[in-house]
């Protein structure tokens, strides 16, 4: 890594350079100026269950790391009884081809490519593979509306990021539970 010191305050407490920055206005005994605070952007990759939607495994990456280059750690391939529904980002021809020599059903979405728009009936395939995915989105969705925003999180340093995600995972799972095995009415 180039640590000059002209470049030193691009990177991260880890040392990897996905960052963005806020500028913001402060005043010190010298008069107002502006300062750059670094922002670390890091994404929470989940597992979800189908049935009950509790988080069976996750992971947690920089920004810059694309969503397709971590489904090998979060999804369980010995598991060929469950079929895979993931976006269209994780989809592609090697992946496709190695979910069918393991016997894994995959329900990845089709995805539209430069000069070719997707058919009807792959417009409908998505909408089907939506109704199943539109699970994980409602556990992203009860982090940020019951859980006081768990999705952003804002602290210094990965390490602590990536600990308070666990958390925030391990809070929803156990959120999760008690409303699964509360006696209804």
């Amino acid at each position: 890594m180039d640590h000059t010191r002209s470049n030193l305050g691009r990177y991260h407490r880890n040392g990897n350079r996905s960052r963005t920055s806020l500028r913001r206005k402060t005043s010190t005994r010298a008069g107002p100026r502006s300062a750059v605070r670094p922002i670390t952007a890091i994404k929470n990759h989940i597992n979800v269950d189908q049935e009950h939607k509790l988080i069976r495994d996750h992971t947690h990456t920089d920004a810059s790391v694309h969503d397709s280059r971590v489904m090998e750690d979060i999804v369980d391939l010995e598991a060929v009884d469950r079929p895979v529904y993931a976006d269209s980002a994780y989809r592609s021809e090697a992946r496709e081809e190695m979910l069918r020599k393991i016997g894994v059903e995959s329900r990845i979405h089709e995805r539209a490519y430069a000069g070719t728009a997707l058919t009807e009936a792959q417009k409908a395939s998505n909408t089907e593979k939506s109704r199943v995915r539109a699970r994980v989105e409602h556990t992203f969705g009860f982090m940020t509306t019951n859980m006081n925003g768990a999705t952003f999180i804002r602290c210094i340093g990965s390490l602590r990021a990536q600990a308070i995600m666990i958390l925030s995972n391990l809070t929803y799972n156990m959120s999760r539970f008690l409303q699964i095995t509360k006696a209804p009415g």
